[in-house]
């Protein structure tokens, strides 16, 4: 955000400043200096965006992996039907 102030800063308040004080600089007429701001607030706001896409894609690719993981934990270990074990444990 530090580099958005500088661009600012050069391009609409220090040609005033010099031209104030005498020195002959060509000032960026307002509509030109809104037009930068404009760009440079909504590439941020898109380069935000896409971060938070990336995070959430990451997030989504691990919540994927829990899943699958969790999946293979329910998954009963031995190839017996489900009859044979349930009496196994009874002790017959």
């Amino acid at each position: 955000m530090g580099a958005v102030c500088v661009l600012i800063y050069t391009v609409l308040v220090l040609p005033l400043i010099l031209r104030n004080l005498g020195i002959d600089a060509v000032a960026v007429p307002p509509s030109s200096g809104t037009g930068i701001v404009f760009v440079v607030v909504f590439t941020r706001i898109a380069r935000e965006r896409a971060r938070g896409a990336r995070r959430l894609g990451e997030a989504n690719r691990l919540l994927r992996e829990n899943a699958a993981q969790v999946e293979e934990w329910r998954r009963p270990k031995s190839a017996k039907p489900p009859g044979a074990r349930d009496s196994d444990s009874l002790g017959h």
